[in-house]
């Protein structure tokens, strides 16, 4: 027997989002999201359709890369200077400054 898709309609699409029904109209329109056209007005989307969407704008936080050496410097000087904020200076001095590395080091020394 042949397994059909299941369909959703525009509003179980955006209640399942949490948006609007104009807004997936919208996104429709754009053909950011693929549809299947049943009658003149109505539309319904697949489940594929709706995974794939996620998939496209699933956003990863970008990777911080630090080169070992300059993480291993920037902890033996703050390992010398005891005050907080003489090793925020000393990170932005040595041109290392990143706010996550420097935070990171930071709560690693407390």
């Amino acid at each position: 027997m042949l397994k059909l898709p299941e369909l959703f309609s525009v509003e179980q699409v955006a209640e399942y989002f949490g948006v609007k029904s104009r807004y997936m109209r919208d996104l429709i329109s754009k053909g950011e999201i693929k549809y299947v056209r049943v009658g003149a007005k109505n539309v319904r989307i697949t489940q594929e359709a709706v995974m794939d969407f996620i998939e496209k704008k699933t956003v990863a936080p970008p990777k911080t890369v630090i080169d070992e050496a300059k993480y291993s410097s920037l902890k033996s000087t703050f390992k010398r200077n005891r005050s907080l904020k003489s090793k925020d200076e000393t990170v932005q001095r040595r041109g290392h400054y990143s706010v996550g590395l420097a935070e990171e080091l930071r709560d690693s020394w407390r």
